[in-house]
């Protein structure tokens, strides 16, 4: 039985092409949709006998590969695996299911050391931050409308995603907190 990380590395050895057919709509950059890279992935999986599973738990999608081989024939045997995970940012349950398949992409090009987008973050000299918009009371007022009903974590994720996407003064990040204490 071959380690896990030799079956990796024996993947990495095949130099995959993982071919960027789809353009991202907001950015105009090329990358590789997920079923581009699970069918430019899958065979060399099942010849070396590893399982891909992805699951999503407590707002994480946990991306792993596990090692089959022999697997169950003897009670000696450990199961090999090797696990990446990224936490999911979206309370909409569309933009959820986007941002899992991003992430799922994402999470097999980190295990296999795969490049399956063009770099727009950083490598591109246009790129200019965008400011960001300030967080008033009108937003507050919708937010908290938007939370009656909803979950204290839900509420919280949302928070979370409001912090990166616009500026809080003192007084709003006070009156965001005071919302907050009182959710159950």
């Amino acid at each position: 039985m071959k380690n896990i990380y030799t079956k990796l590395f024996e993947i990495q050895k095949k130099k995959l092409e993982f071919k960027r057919t789809a353009t991202n709509p907001f950015h105009k950059s090329k990358y590789c949709p997920l079923p581009e890279v699970w069918n430019t992935l899958e065979p060399a999986l099942a010849e070396l006998q590893l399982l891909c599973v992805h699951k999503v738990k407590d707002w994480i999608l946990t991306t792993t590969i596990i090692d089959v081989e022999d697997y169950g024939e003897s009670a000696k045997l450990q199961q090999e695996e090797v696990s990446t995970e990224i936490h999911i940012n979206s309370s909409d349950a569309q933009k959820t299911g986007a941002e899992i398949t991003y992430y799922k992409r994402y999470n097999l090009g980190c295990i296999f050391n795969a490049i399956t987008d063009e770099d727009t973050d950083w490598g591109t000299p246009k790129w200019e931050p965008k400011e960001k918009e300030v967080f008033d009371l009108k937003k507050l007022t919708k937010f908290q409308d938007w939370a009656k009903g909803k979950t204290k974590q839900t509420v919280m994720q949302e928070v979370l995603r409001f912090k990166k996407q616009y500026t809080f003064s003192q007084e709003m990040t006070e009156e965001i907190d005071k919302f907050l204490s009182t959710l159950k």
